[in-house]
Formats: structure tokens, C-alpha cells, sequence
């Protein structure tokens, strides 16, 4: 059986085609990935104003699986949202899914405070106005923003060949060598850690040698949802090569992650 440890089920963008093989990649033997979409406008403050019907429909699609913890995976909605927003809506889709559930910016928050990290370089690949807001939510979080780097890849979908009749995100066709970079450009010597926002964009496979070329933690919205999921689904073990989040496992604080208490029913 699929997910005989644990089930993680993630509501992702109607677009977002790397959360899933990213993952799928990190899961330890035993825990399994089941996704539901969303659509979602452009990447721009007022295009990611996604219809709660759409998720509340996707909670629900999901609520079947059992699943131990359900991930929503998009970042720039939520720091355009507002932290009370978006506890409100972890909570709505907890009620609806029947399971806990985690957001990505609540995830990093979570994966900062366990690192014990308040100076923080970001990094994203949103235009000015979503940086603008990214900013501004991690300020209001208490963390220091020392920097925020990026280029901008929002806004426009272009084809990719072979499916050159379904334009994809530009974000989620970059290599993985563009979150190194973004990283870099980010970096201050200041910085107890670098963060690199996006959960469309490749992240993983940089983590470990960014970490031993800047010697500070490299962190990704992808990371540290998954890094939650992990801890909320309850599977403890290290999962090594993808950085120190992920080979150290700091306990979780449960600060902005909606407790959620399964009753007799919910178990199949």
C-alpha cells in the first residue's frame, strides 16, 4: 500500500509543475505524495487573489485520502494574503480536508524559528510588487530582511517543447542553477540564512552545495513545507543531501500550524 508510513497530500498552483517530482524525491520509503490543483492568475499581487471555492474544492477532493498533513504550496499567495489570512485559511482547509494543515510561509517561519534565525537574505523570482510584500509579511513575522534579491519571472507563461500548446510557468522551467544563483546574489555576510521563495522553482538539488560554498543554511519554500509535512505527519528520520533542515530535523513549534485533533471517523 501507497503511504503506508504516512500520506501528504499538497494543493498546488494550476501551473506549478516542480513541487510534486521535488517531493516525490525527498520522501523517505513509506510516505507517499498526492496532489490536487488550483488555478491561479498571473505571479503578480493582485493576480494571485485565488477564489477560496477553488481550494475549499480541492480540500475536499483530498479529504478521502487520510492523509496525515495537507501542504498549500504557494508562497506569493500568502504573503500577499497577511499572516491572519492565511492562519485563517490553513484552518479552513484543515476543517474541510480533515487533517492538519500547513502553509508555505507558515513552514518557513516554523523551519526559521527551529533553526533558531531572525537575519535572514531573501531571495525570489517575483516582480517588484511581490517582493514588495514578501518583505513586508517576513518583517511583520520578526524576521530581520537583510536582502532581497531576485529577478523577475512573473507574470507571463511561455511554451515549452515538446507541449508547446500548454504554456507553463517561466519559474518552474529554470534549472536549478538559477535558485544557486539567486541565492548568491541574495547573500549577505550578515545572514544567518538564505531563504529562496518560490514553490515553483527547482530548489533542492542546490541546497547542500550552496550550504558548503556560503556556510549558512540554504532554505526554499519547497524544503521547508516538506520539512513540516515531515515533523506534522510524524516521520522523524534524517533525509540527507538536501541541506540542514532537512539532516538536522528540528522540532517543529506548532507557532502559526493549526493543531487539528483526528476523531474516531476520520481514521479509514
Amino acid at each position: 500500500m501507497h503511504g503506508w508510513r504516512a500520506r501528504i497530500a499538497i494543493i498546488i498552483a494550476h501551473s506549478n509543475t516542480t513541487i510534486e517530482p521535488e517531493f516525490n524525491r525527498l520522501a523517505p520509503a513509506g510516505v507517499s505524495i498526492h496532489a490536487s490543483r488550483v488555478p491561479v492568475g498571473p505571479i503578480s499581487a493582485q493576480g494571485l487573489a485565488t477564489d477560496n471555492r477553488y481550494i475549499d474544492s480541492a480540500a475536499k477532493l483530498l479529504s478521502d485520502l487520510n492523509a496525515r498533513v495537507i501542504a498549500y504550496a504557494c508562497n506569493a499567495a500568502n504573503v500577499v494574503a497577511g499572516q491572519d489570512a492565511e492562519l485563517a485559511q490553513a484552518k479552513r482547509i484543515s476543517r474541510i480536508a480533515r487533517a492538519p494543515a500547513v502553509t508555505a510561509s507558515a513552514a518557513l517561519l516554523e523551519a526559521l524559528t527551529a533553526l533558531k534565525v531572525r537575519r535572514v537574505a531573501f531571495a525570489t523570482p517575483y516582480p517588484p510588487d511581490l517582493s514588495e510584500s514578501n518583505h513586508a509579511y517576513w518583517t511583520a513575522c520578526g524576521i530581520e530582511v537583510l536582502r532581497t534579491g531576485g529577478v523577475n519571472l512573473g507574470g507571463s507563461r511561455e511554451p515549452v517543447e515538446p507541449l508547446s500548446s500548454a504554456p507553463i510557468s517561466k519559474v518552474g522551467i529554470q534549472a536549478p542553477e538559477m535558485a544557486y544563483n539567486l541565492a548568491r546574489s541574495a547573500f549577505d555576510e550578515r545572514a544567518e540564512a538564505v531563504a529562496v521563495i518560490g514553490c515553483n522553482l527547482r530548489t533542492i538539488e542546490v541546497a547542500a552545495r550552496f550550504e558548503a560554498d556560503f556556510g549558512v543554511p540554504f532554505l526554499s519554500s519547497n524544503l521547508a513545507l516538506f520539512w513540516a509535512a515531515l515533523q506534522v505527519a510524524g516521520v522523524s528520520e534524517p533525509v540527507t543531501g538536501y541541506g540542514t533542515l532537512l539532516e538536522r530535523r528540528p522540532q517543529l513549534g506548532w507557532m502559526r500550524i493549526p493543531r487539528f485533533q483526528r476523531s474516531p471517523t476520520d481514521i479509514k
